[in-house]
C-alpha cells in the first residue's frame, strides 16, 4: 500500500539557554522569563538542535509501518532507519527553551502547499496537519478522486468546518480533528491534549515533558500511527495502544519501529 503525504516540512531549531550564564526570574505560576534588551549584549545557550517536523514527522511514522509513504513535491525519503536527501524547508521554527519550558518564534506568513497530479497509482492521499489548503488545492484533490476512484482519502481537519475543509470531510475515509465534528458515515478522530478517541474507544496519553516536543510534532505522530495502523488492518483499540505508545516515547527526531510498538503494547 502507498501513500501520498499531502503537507509542509518544518524545520524546529531548539537553543537550550544556559541558565548559568543568562538571568531568569519566575513568576507567581513559577513561568521563567528572561530579561532581553536590543543592545548588542549577548545571551548564551548550551546545546543547539535542529530537528525535521511536520510532513517529514508523517512520512517516518507511515514507513515503519512498512508503507510505501512520500511526499507530494518532495525528494525526502526514511530508508534504514535514517532520513534521505536533504528536503526543501518549507517552515522554521525557533524553539528557546529553559528547563521543560519553551518558547516559540514562527513566521506570520502560511506557507500554501502545492499539489502535482500524481504519476504513479495512489492507495491513500493523507492531507497532514502541516498543510496549509486552500480552495484551488481542494479542487484538484477532488478532481484527481473522480478519476482515481479506488484512492482513499484521511485527512487533518485542523482548521474545520472552515469550507474547503468541509469539502474533503464530505470524501475522506478517515478524519483526524482536535475538536468534536460529526459527520454522517464517517470515521473521526479527535485527538485532544491527554487523550484520543476514535469510534466510541478512548485512550489516554500524557508526555512527562510534553513542553519539549511541540504541539504540532505530538499530534502528527498520533495520527500518523493510527492512520498507519488502520491502513495495515489492525483493530480501533490496538490503534490506539499504539499511537499512545509511540507519541509517549518518542524523542525529538526520532519515532518508534513497529517492532518496538508492538513489543511495548
Amino acid at each position: 500500500m502507498n501513500v501520498l503525504i499531502v503537507g509542509n516540512i518544518t524545520k524546529d531549531v531548539y537553543l537550550r539557554l544556559d541558565e548559568r550564564r543568562n538571568k531568569f526570574e519566575l513568576d507567581e505560576d513559577k513561568n521563567p522569563w528572561m530579561n532581553v534588551c536590543f543592545d548588542g549584549s549577548t545571551h548564551h545557550y548550551f546545546r543547539r538542535n535542529s530537528v525535521l517536523g511536520g510532513a517529514a514527522v508523517t512520512l517516518e511514522v507511515l514507513k515503519k509501518f512498512g508503507l510505501d509513504a512520500k511526499i507530494m513535491n518532495s525528494r525526502l525519503s526514511y530508508e534504514d532507519g535514517e532520513i534521505r536527501n536533504a528536503p526543501n524547508v518549507d517552515v522554521y521554527r525557533y524553539i528557546l527553551c529553559h528547563g521543560d519550558k519553551i518558547t516559540y518564534f514562527s513566521d506570520n506568513k502560511h506557507v500554501i502547499t502545492n499539489w502535482n497530479v500524481p504519476e504513479d497509482t495512489i492507495d491513500w492521499i493523507f492531507i497532514d496537519r502541516s498543510a496549509n489548503i486552500n480552495q484551488e488545492l481542494v479542487d484538484s484533490i477532488e478532481t484527481f478522486l473522480s478519476v482515481s476512484q479506488h484512492t482513499k482519502l484521511a485527512i487533518f481537519a485542523k482548521q474545520f468546518p472552515a469550507d474547503c475543509y468541509a469539502n474533503l470531510a464530505i470524501r475522506a475515509d478517515l478524519i483526524f480533528s482536535e475538536s468534536d465534528i460529526r459527520i454522517k458515515n464517517r470515521q473521526i478522530c479527535v485527538i485532544r491534549e491527554s487523550s484520543i478517541s476514535l469510534d466510541e474507544k478512548k485512550q489516554s496519553w500524557h508526555l512527562p515533558n510534553k513542553d519539549l516536543l511541540t504541539h504540532l510534532t505530538a499530534h502528527s505522530i498520533i495520527a500518523a500511527t493510527v492512520l498507519g495502523a488502520t491502513i495495515t488492518g489492525k483493530g480501533i483499540a490496538e490503534a490506539l495502544k499504539l499511537a499512545k505508545t509511540n507519541v509517549e516515547n518518542a524523542t525529538l527526531d526520532r519515532t518508534l519501529s513497529l517492532n518496538k510498538l508492538e513489543e511495548l503494547v
